[in-house]
């Protein structure tokens, strides 16, 4: 049975701009593998970022790209078609108190880790 479309259906409706922010999405829950850099202390608690959280390092997290998007004809969408992992960098923000941070620890370490995100980071 085929589906008769009427002169009253018209066009879909036009999506209207938001006129806030609010309410246009959430932070989302992401785990991944991280290999962050040497952490550095911060000198007082007034300069922590985030209360409690005394250090603070840049972690790359590695997002491999989807099959589809390695096809030729998604090729101008790739900032750099010849890196097929792009990568994204986060502050990361740690509580290292009473320990010494050594820097040659934290070579080629990877954690794993747990957190929440804006898409808009994502971007």
């Amino acid at each position: 049975m085929s589906v008769s479309i009427t002169s009253t259906d018209g066009p879909p409706h036009a999506r209207k701009p938001l006129a806030s922010q609010r309410s246009a999405g959430g932070d989302m829950s992401i785990t991944f593998f991280v290999q962050p850099g040497c952490p550095s202390r911060f000198a007082s608690s007034d300069q922590h970022r985030v209360k409690g959280l005394n250090a603070e390092t840049i972690a790359r997290v590695i997002l491999p790209a989807p099959p589809w998007l390695t096809a030729p004809d998604y090729s101008p969408l790739r900032t750099d078609p010849a890196d097929p992992s792009p990568s994204i960098f986060f502050s990361l923000n740690l509580s290292i108190y009473n320990q010494q941070i050594v820097p040659e620890d934290w070579f080629n370490q990877w954690f794993f880790m747990a957190g929440r995100v804006h898409p808009f980071a994502l971007t």
